[in-house]
């Protein structure tokens, strides 16, 4: 009888351990996968951004219906090498007697947060890339839809978003771009808004300060 009570306390207190070090092991993975998401998301979206600011002619901020937007005119020999709508590779369309290089103008490229239909005009928290030929306002044939999604257009991929902001940079022909992004410890990765606790959430904000054309002089 004995024995019995000594095995059924000792069982107890070892299931007592293992259990707390399993939900502090699940908690702290939770908060790994936290961490590690708004990092990827943030990196992601500035890659984007900062590609695009460094091979363009030029960018510039507009409002639509009171909407910031980042607009850049590209050279006019661009390339979607990927076919994801993204412009990946850009070289001059002519160069002179005295080897200066032309670059002409091409697309306009857009960003800008807008709700779920990807209009300018319409605010939101999505980020949202579109691209013409010419310098009218970006509608829904303009999206280039795989920057918002992953394939499939589902799934967001800056759902942890809270906040994006451009603007001229101090220096000639660079452009500031940053993203503020968080997310909840756990394994649901809920997105988390800047007011979150630190203590629960992790709160990343990365900016860059890309060159635009100016840099090939």
């Amino acid at each position: 009888m004995v024995e019995m009570m000594l095995v059924v306390a000792l069982t107890a207190v070892i299931m007592g351990t293992v259990t707390a070090v399993y939900a502090y092991t699940v908690e702290r993975l939770g908060y790994g996968l936290a961490d590690a998401s708004t990092q990827v998301e943030a990196e992601y979206g500035l890659d984007i951004i900062d590609s695009t600011i460094n091979k363009a002619q030029s960018c510039s901020q507009v409002s639509v219906s009171g909407n910031p937007c980042l607009k850049c005119t590209m050279p006019a020999n661009c390339s979607d090498t990927t076919g994801d709508g993204i412009l990946d590779t850009c070289s001059p369309n002519a160069i002179n007697r005295r080897s200066q290089e032309r670059w002409g103008n091409g697309y306009r490229v857009w960003f800008y947060l807008a709700d779920a239909s990807g209009v300018p005009s319409n605010p939101g928290g999505i980020p949202w890339m579109a691209k013409r030929l010419d310098d009218l306002t970006p509608t829904a044939p303009d999206q280039v839809k795989a920057f918002t999604y992953f394939p499939g257009n589902t799934k967001l991929r800056l759902d942890l978003l809270q906040s994006a902001a451009t603007a001229p940079a101090g220096t000639s022909n660079t452009y500031s771009v940053s993203l503020n992004v968080g997310a909840y410890g756990g394994l649901s990765q809920q997105a988390a808004p800047a007011t979150a606790s630190t203590t629960s959430s992790y709160q990343l904000s990365l900016g860059r300060v890309p060159y635009m054309r100016g840099w090939r002089f």
